[in-house]
């Protein structure tokens, strides 16, 4: 926020404005790509998929995936998405955890064998939240951030920037 102070008159408007930049960017891009990552787990098994035309859709949804794929490592650039996708998937993590934990509670017949097969197949449900895959390359991803904006902020409170501006405009001036 302080780097845009410097561009605005008033820096009360800075803050105004980059917030409203903030909240809208942070929506955007963790809705897009958790909409997009809907389609990796639950398509196959809906009645749609049964229904559609089978290349068309099959093609589209490929498609999807790919965007998708895509969108989930440019977005990183975002600190706002790396916050909201970080905290969805450490949700998705937890709920998973506690309905495995409740099915091996559960008092009904078929929850209890779906559970003894769990223990029997040897499926259990470790995850570790720094795994890349999990979280961590959105915390990777936040700390390169906060060093380059960091050092970004620190070379622009210290006017490293104003002698290539200065060239900058002498020549444009010349020309």
């Amino acid at each position: 926020m302080y780097p845009a102070s410097l561009v605005f008159d008033v820096p009360s408007s800075a803050f105004v404005s980059l917030s409203c930049i903030n909240l809208f960017l942070g929506i955007v891009t963790t809705i897009s790509s958790f909409v997009l990552g809907l389609f990796d787990d639950e398509v196959r098994d809906s009645y749609w998929h049964l229904v559609r035309q089978r290349l068309i859709a099959d093609f589209l949804l490929q498609q999807l995936k790919f965007i998708g794929s895509i969108i989930s490592q440019v977005f990183l650039v975002f600190p706002h998405y790396c916050l909201g996708r970080g905290l969805i998937d450490l949700a998705k993590v937890h709920y998973t955890s506690i309905q495995l934990e409740t099915l091996g509670k559960c008092t009904n017949i078929v929850d209890k064998s779906l559970a003894h097969h769990f223990v029997r197949a040897g499926i259990t449900y470790n995850v570790n939240l720094f795994d890349w895959d999990v979280l961590g390359r959105y915390i990777v991803s936040m700390i390169l951030q906060a060093i380059v904006f960091f050092a970004f902020t620190l070379m622009l409170h210290y006017q490293v920037f104003s002698a290539f501006f200065q060239r900058f405009q002498v020549r444009i001036l010349a020309s």
